[in-house]
């Protein structure tokens, strides 16, 4: 059997746990997806992503590739100009896109990632995790899922 095509996308954390792992002695990670089989992972994670730059720039790499699962690490780059209940429903929005427009079989969204010493906006980012927990967690398609980033603590800071 192929592995399942797992895309993990998302704003500069995803290219950094990438080059993280891909540095180490033994670059192996365990994704918390609830598979059995094995997975071959692209990585697409650039500074900077929003919500709306995914929408606009990176829908092509999900199509081309025809990946089974996404994973979204994306959030902390809307904070900064939008409301959480604003970016959970565009989160909501682009979980929706990808499985109706693109048949991805299961989309999974990451926590968004606290900022170090910045309280204001890290209270910003405990109302977005609320909210994507709850509004992801409750779609309609049983293949959606919100969950900490591979199994951490709630408070993992970037």
């Amino acid at each position: 059997m192929a592995p399942k095509r797992v895309l993990i996308l998302g704003h500069s954390f995803v290219h950094r746990l990438y080059s993280f792992i891909d540095s180490s002695s033994s670059p192996t990670l365990t994704l918390p997806l609830g598979l059995e089989e094995r997975i071959n992972v692209k990585w697409q994670g650039i500074g900077g992503r929003t919500v709306a730059k995914v929408l606009q720039h990176d829908l092509h790499i999900v199509e081309s590739f025809k990946h089974q699962i996404v994973v979204l690490e994306l959030g902390t780059n809307d904070l900064f100009h939008l409301a959480p209940t604003t970016v959970g429903s565009s989160l909501e929005d682009l979980t929706q896109v990808l499985h109706s427009r693109y048949a991805v079989q299961r989309v999974v969204v990451w926590q968004t990632l606290f900022r170090d010493k910045n309280p204001d906006f890290n209270e910003q980012v405990t109302l977005l995790n609320k909210y994507s927990a709850v509004v992801i967690s409750s779609l309609r398609t049983p293949i959606s899922g919100y969950t900490e980033v591979c199994g951490t603590p709630r408070r993992l800071f970037i």
